[in-house]
């Protein structure tokens, strides 16, 4: 059995390649999603009681934390802002010439 250091190759090996641009949505995605859950694990809640705190749909919370939406910022710093978070965001433009 091959052992993978990271996704990307073996998402390659199985026939699936993605563009950087892809790659970086994804990865958003799975940061987002499962920072998520993992505060609900931590204070365990469901969805409906997250969704419920933060003032968004239960539908919303499911689809962020599959990562299978594209939310608006907007609704991103409500959430930051309800649970005492921060967003941070890197766009990684500092080293482009």
């Amino acid at each position: 059995m091959k052992l993978y250091d990271d996704v990307w190759t073996l998402m390659h090996d199985l026939g699936c390649d993605f563009t950087e641009e892809e790659k970086a949505l994804i990865s958003v995605r799975a940061q987002i999603g499962g920072q998520l859950l993992a505060y609900r694990a931590k204070h365990k809640i469901t969805q409906k009681e997250l969704a419920k705190r933060v003032g968004v749909s239960p539908t919303t919370i499911a689809h962020l934390e599959r990562g299978d939406t594209d939310t608006s910022i907007k609704t991103l710093v409500r959430i930051c802002q309800k649970l005492g978070g921060n967003l941070n965001i890197d766009l990684g433009l500092d080293n482009i010439e």
